[in-house]
Formats: structure tokens, C-alpha cells, sequence
């Protein structure tokens, strides 16, 4: 298997996971329950949002390659009802870390707050992903986290 096919499964997973991850908690279950619901919709629904773009930040080196975005686009288009498309947008380009950084939720939440577009604008829906270099806190010997989804639009690839 290589490379380019394991990040495309991979990304792929992720992103599908991120669709359908639950209320972040911490307020009315009913509420937030609601509210992921309206942001799930916001992603597979093409009535309000007619166009989806998967925005890619990444730090250099981890940039996924143009083939692999459109690959990625193509197959969301068959699993989401977006009359005007799917795109995986490269974006900007972060500065790293280092391989030897441990990211952190609260790190990788801040990164996202920070870099992010507005979660909609006119027709179109918009999730967050960004390809970083180090590692996430929750390695533990050879179980390492490959990537990273939360608060229904956020994702990171290690």
C-alpha cells in the first residue's frame, strides 16, 4: 500500500468521522445535540450550502499532493448532496514546530481558531483541516494517533 493511498483512507476516515462526531458536551445535551445536528446537515445537505470546501493548511513537507485533494473531492461529491461541488482547497502554509513537538488539543484548537475561514459564507460550507509535523499527546509507544477530529469541523493529520 502506498503513501498517497494510506493518507487518502486515512484523510478519507478522518473526515468522515468528523461528520458524524457528536456534541463537544459541557452545556444542554438536547442543545448541543441540535446544534451538531444543524453543523452535520451544514456538510451532507445541499439546500442551504450549496458547495463544500475542505480547507488544507499544512506545515511544509506535509502538503497533500493536488491529486490526492481531487481524489478526495471526487468521493465526498458521491457521499454528500452538494449541487455546486466539493473542493480541498491548499491554503497556507504554517510554520513547524518540529518533529519532536507534542501537539496538544488545546494547541491544535488555538492552530484552528487562528488559521481557519468562517465556518460558512454565502453558499458554502466549510471544514478545517491541517496537516502538521510532531506528534499528539495521546501517543503512547507504538500506539501512535494518525489523526484528529473535533468540535464537528476541525481535523488534524499527524
Amino acid at each position: 500500500m502506498s503513501w498517497t493511498y494510506t493518507t487518502y483512507a486515512c484523510g478519507l476516515s478522518l473526515l468522515l468521522g468528523l461528520v458524524a462526531c457528536g456534541p463537544s458536551g459541557g452545556g444542554d445535551d438536547a442543545a448541543d445535540s441540535e446544534r451538531a445536528r444543524t453543523r452535520i446537515d451544514r456538510y451532507l445537505q445541499g439546500e442551504t450550502y450549496r458547495r463544500l470546501e475542505v480547507e488544507t493548511d499544512y506545515v511544509e513537507g506535509t502538503k497533500p499532493s493536488s491529486d490526492l485533494r481531487s481524489e478526495l473531492a471526487q468521493e465526498f461529491e458521491g457521499l454528500v448532496e452538494k449541487p455546486g461541488g466539493v473542493s480541498f482547497p491548499a491554503d497556507e502554509t504554517l510554520e513547524s514546530r518540529g518533529s519532536e513537538h507534542v501537539w496538544t488539543l488545546e494547541e491544535l484548537d488555538q492552530l484552528a481558531s487562528n488559521h481557519a475561514q468562517s465556518a460558512t459564507d454565502g453558499e458554502t460550507a466549510r471544514m478545517y483541516t491541517v496537516f502538521v509535523d510532531g506528534s499528539y499527546e495521546e501517543d503512547d509507544g507504538d500506539s501512535k494517533v494518525l489523526g484528529l477530529a473535533w468540535k464537528n469541523r476541525y481535523m488534524a493529520i499527524f
